[in-house]
């Protein structure tokens, strides 16, 4: 999959990409939400690779990791008839949107070069902390300065992070899971877009017990099109995890979920869908789930 550098600005930057991974999809045979969300993080670290955004070069990232504290993501539908076998010219633009003492606001977009049609278009808030204590750090006086016109940019108000997160209904439908392996990323715990996948998979498990009121069966034939991930902690190899769905009263479109560990919350997810099942050639088989 050909990678190129279109655009190397220290608050914007775009990669082209050629074609969708082979490992595209799920078992509907769609590309799946997590893997967008991990597609669209590797054309950003390759865009990266010069360290102009962001100035990441003179920033220096020794005994430093970058926190996702948070991510949303709005997805048009479009993207998943897409597939390995397209030869779609897929570009990602990242901008630096906004800045704060120790995080940064981050938005990408993945648009279909020949049809000009955004495909995605995410937020993510970062955090950069210390490796050794896992806390905040400030970002230096020389990057606050530069990157000052960012600090009152107007941002969603589904990005604002602080209010209270709620518990999970009581007798609400539990799916348990265990963290493995595979599933750690290079800071050694569970990666981003796991929890996406931990949620659809709750998701399926209580639609095929008959718990959710507009579906039916494998959730994976609803277009899951906006969610919102709050990383409330980390989470690592051997982890049992417990997570809680329910359904929002006055629109039943929306999934709700709170991931825990030992009856600690480390993750809140809201999940949009388009209540329109789509079909595939795979949905026979995924049917009968």
């Amino acid at each position: 999959m050909a990678q190129k550098i279109t655009r190397d600005d220290s608050d914007c930057a775009e990669v082209l990409m050629s074609g969708v991974p082979y490992n595209f999809d799920d078992r509907a045979g769609r590309w799946s939400p997590w893997n967008i969300s991990n597609f669209m993080d590797g054309a950003e670290f390759f865009g990266r690779k010069t360290g102009n955004f962001m100035d990441y070069k003179t920033l220096g990232t020794e005994n430093m990791m970058n926190a996702r504290i948070l991510q949303t993501m709005t997805i048009n539908p479009t993207v998943y008839t897409y597939n390995f076998l397209e030869k779609a010219q897929l570009k990602i633009t990242m901008n630096l949107e906004k800045i704060g003492i120790t995080s940064v606001i981050i938005r990408s977009k993945l648009t279909d070069v020949l049809s000009g049609t955004i495909l995605a278009d995410r937020y993510i808030k970062i955090v950069r902390i210390s490796e050794k204590t896992r806390k905040p750090v400030k970002y230096p006086d020389w990057f606050q300065q530069k990157y000052s016109y960012l600090k009152e940019t107007l941002v969603p108000q589904d990005l604002m992070f602080k209010f209270d997160i709620p518990k999970a209904p009581v007798g609400c439908f539990i799916y348990r899971t265990i963290v493995r392996y595979s599933d750690l990323d290079y800071n050694a715990h569970t990666n981003q877009s796991v929890y996406v996948k931990m949620c659809l998979d709750c998701a399926t498990a209580a639609s095929c017990k008959g718990l959710l009121v507009s579906f039916n069966r494998d959730i994976s034939l609803y277009p899951l099109v906006y969610f919102n991930v709050r990383y409330l902690g980390e989470t690592f190899t051997g982890d049992e995890l417990k997570v809680g769905i329910w359904q929002e009263d006055s629109d039943p479109s929306i999934l709700k979920f709170i991931i825990s560990k030992k009856e600690r919350q480390v993750n809140y997810t809201i999940f949009k869908f388009n209540l329109q099942k789509t079909a595939s050639e795979f949905t026979r088989n995924v049917s009968k789930l």
